[in-house]
């Protein structure tokens, strides 16, 4: 941003006063120096007049620059590089039963307005797939009272018809949309006695800290991390910070109804999670 002319006058000014040489030359002392430039000389000096001349020059240039810069800005926000984070701000931006309307200048669709209510897309991940070819994979999902659910088919082809005018020529995309994998979780928890119930019930409150751990993890990664991966040891590390918790260890662990190892990390399916049933053993141990 262009500085202002008087600015600019007064920093070459107090930087030719600063000269020892000049100081010299005028027989100014240190002290009368520090009084700075536009003291020193009045406006209608010889001085002060070639300085204002100057930084009026150097005004103009910066304004000439200013103005350049906002050309190449927006130049640079009219072209656009279809990356994941490209990817999951168009798909946030669907708006259901709203037509496209191409930019002729930057050749890009998109709305003429943002009608909020009709954005029906509240969670998405963008992950490239390479089987035989590279194609963008949208994993997207809605919700259905405050709750992450799957599109419905005739929202999905919706979606699917916005993506396929928005794409880059040549790009292949697979959108998916379906039902959260249904976790099933077996876990032994060592608890302290004086703080936690046989049942996993705290002993001053109502709550069942194990269990409300359990549901905020898998809400919070299906919220957070969207098409993120579930990992078992950052689940019994979230379960190991409980109040009452001594020890845990996960016994058993399925993915829609599948046993699956009770170690490593799974991909989602279509993106998400969902708790299933959670048998939890109780094993008192004194600290």
């Amino acid at each position: 941003m262009a500085r202002l002319i008087a600015d600019i006058k007064t920093q070459i000014g107090n930087a030719y006063i600063s000269q020892p040489e000049i100081q010299t030359l005028y027989g100014f002392n240190q002290g009368y120096v520090a009084q700075g430039f536009n003291v020193i000389f009045s406006k209608v000096s010889m001085e002060s007049l070639l300085f204002y001349a100057f930084a009026f020059a150097v005004w103009s240039f910066e304004m000439i620059l200013d103005i350049f810069k906002t050309e190449i800005q927006e130049k640079v926000d009219s072209s656009y590089i279809a990356n994941s984070a490209w990817w999951h701000a168009q798909a946030m931006a669907f708006q259901k039963g709203i037509g496209l309307v191409m930019n002729t200048t930057t050749f890009i669709f998109g709305y003429q307005t943002i009608d909020i209510t009709k954005q029906i897309i509240k969670r998405v991940a963008v992950r490239q797939n390479v089987d035989g070819v590279c194609k963008v994979q949208l994993f997207v999902a809605t919700e259905t009272g405050g709750e992450i659910s799957a599109l419905l088919a005739e929202d999905k082809n919706l979606f699917e018809a916005y993506a396929s005018v928005i794409k880059p020529a040549g790009v292949l995309i697979q959108v998916i949309s379906g039902n959260g994998d249904i976790v099933d979780f077996s876990i032994t928890v060592d608890y302290n006695p004086l703080v936690m119930d046989s049942t996993g019930k705290l002993i001053i409150g109502t709550n069942y800290p194990v269990i409300d751990s359990l549901t905020d993890f898998i809400t919070k990664l299906n919220d957070v991390d969207f098409g993120g991966n579930l990992n078992i040891t950052k689940i019994m590390d979230a379960i190991q910070l409980v109040d009452g918790v001594v020890d845990v260890s996960v016994t058993d662990f399925k993915i829609n109804g599948v046993e699956k190892q009770t170690w490593g990390t799974f991909e989602s399916t279509n993106g998400w999670f969902k708790l299933g049933v959670i048998t939890p053993t109780y094993q008192p141990h004194i600290v």
